[in-house]
């Protein structure tokens, strides 16, 4: 009898615990239901904190507001009252709202280029309401970024940058700034579509965040927060068909080209070591791999037939010359060719290597006109001159000849080593080159393919 005792007593005991754990205990603690009234303040206060609460908490005091004060000058050929033209040439300043965020205690913020072009005066204000003044450290319309500098003498909120390779649709994401001038203001939503091409004014940019986190006017240059409170994305613009359609730069993006404007003062240019020309069918052929090159280095030939660049399609060497425009050094691409597709990491060139360049392609060697002018009796002392000329070369068969000085290259003035290394810094591959050549006391135009 005592041992069925005991039998009995460990059958319910090992009963409880397995019913503990099944569907018809759980339902019973379901019913249990606490009264809020019950809760104390932390707990009601615990239970009110949403992941989103969260976010906002760690990276809303790194928001800021800005507001620009820009001139605007007046259009001398406007009509008066009486149909006589006007001769109010004034300037007058005109406010603008934008928003910002930190990225470094010392006072860093990023934004958009468009917030902050043309500015006289930046004034930023932060969530705790200070007040402080900016100044613009470096700016690249053709990313819409911008870096200003507050002009704070103690440590400021900064956010943290999380990364934009991981991102996924459906991805809960706010949005944080100013909008309509109401401070702070915050809106949720989604990651709507990923690597969106956009055309702002003319201008188009790839590989943007789509969202239908609310983005209005006042916006742009605000943080798109993802649930973990790390910015991964800049908001930038939204789309004019409708609401619910916004859209961000992705951080990955803005990191390469903050570190490039703070380092530099502008983002480089990139340089992928190779040249293109239109043949007669879809994409582009290359006419020329440099070598040691990044191109070279991904397996890239002569007569290669590129289709696309990340993703983007080519349809002619000025739409590659624009994809190439928008690329920043350091990124890592993928090209699709005829054959396969290769990746290839974008590298920089600096304007003395791009000078090289430009000498190694027509076949020149090119000094200081100043310097030499006296040497080899030039009749002036601006541009550069050519000091040797490689025989059927690029250059020699154009007509071009040994003390030739080259005054102008494009639509750049060449008065200087420095100006020249810049305009072949700005040069790029598959396309003729004109020059304003001066020969003697007569000038002249020639083109040369480049």
């Amino acid at each position: 009898m005592q041992i069925g005792r005991y039998v009995s007593v460990i059958i319910l005991v090992v009963g409880g615990v397995l019913l503990a754990g099944s569907p018809v205990a759980e339902a019973r603690r379901a019913r249990r239901v606490v009264s809020v009234d019950r809760l104390t303040a932390a707990q009601k206060l615990a239970l009110r904190t949403t992941a989103t609460v969260r976010a906002i908490s760690r990276v809303g005091k790194a928001v800021i507001a800005i507001t620009t004060k820009k001139v605007v000058r007046r259009n001398p050929f406007q009509r008066g009252p009486y149909g006589y033209p006007s001769r109010n040439k004034k300037q007058r300043n005109r406010s603008s709202l934008g928003s910002g965020v930190i990225v470094s205690t010392s006072g860093y913020a990023v934004t958009n280029e468009h917030v902050v072009a043309q500015a006289t005066e930046i004034t930023v204000k932060l969530a705790d309401g200070r007040r402080y003044k900016a100044k613009v450290v470096g700016a690249a319309r053709a990313f819409d970024l911008a870096v200003i500098k507050i002009q704070a003498y103690t440590k400021l909120p900064a956010a943290k940058l999380g990364t934009s390779k991981d991102l996924m649709r459906g991805e809960t994401v706010i949005a944080i700034g100013n909008p309509f001038g109401l401070s702070h203001t915050v809106s949720r939503g989604v990651i709507s579509a990923l690597k969106r091409m956009v055309k702002i004014k003319g201008r188009t940019f790839n590989d943007f965040i789509q969202t239908d986190a609310a983005i209005n006017p006042g916006n742009s240059g605000g943080p798109l927060v993802n649930i973990l409170g790390q910015v991964i994305g800049i908001n930038t613009a939204v789309h004019r068909g409708g609401p619910g359609i916004g859209f961000a730069i992705p951080v990955d993006r803005v990191r390469r080209v903050v570190n490039d404007l703070l380092k530099y003062g502008k983002v480089r240019g990139a340089y992928l070591g190779l040249g293109v020309y239109d043949y007669n069918g879809p994409g582009v052929a290359v006419s020329g791999v440099q070598p040691g090159g990044p191109a070279a280095k991904a397996g890239i030939r002569y007569r290669d037939i590129i289709y696309s660049i990340k993703g983007q399609t080519i349809v002619d060497v000025y739409t590659f010359r624009r994809l190439v425009r928008k690329l920043i050094p350091g990124e890592t691409i993928w090209v699709k060719m005829r054959r396969r597709s290769v990746k290839v990491t974008v590298t920089s060139l600096s304007p003395k290597k791009a000078r090289a360049l430009f000498e190694k392609r027509l076949g020149v060697q090119l000094d200081s006109a100043a310097y030499y002018a006296r040497r080899m009796r030039l009749r002036t002392r601006d541009g550069v001159v050519i000091r040797k000329i490689v025989r059927n070369g690029r250059a020699w068969k154009v007509g071009l000849r040994k003390a030739d000085v080259i005054k102008r290259l494009d639509r750049y003035n060449i008065k200087s080593m420095a100006d020249m290394n810049k305009a072949a810094l700005r040069l790029l591959s598959g396309r003729s080159v004109v020059m304003i050549v001066q020969r003697g006391s007569n000038s002249y135009y020639v083109t040369v393919p480049y």
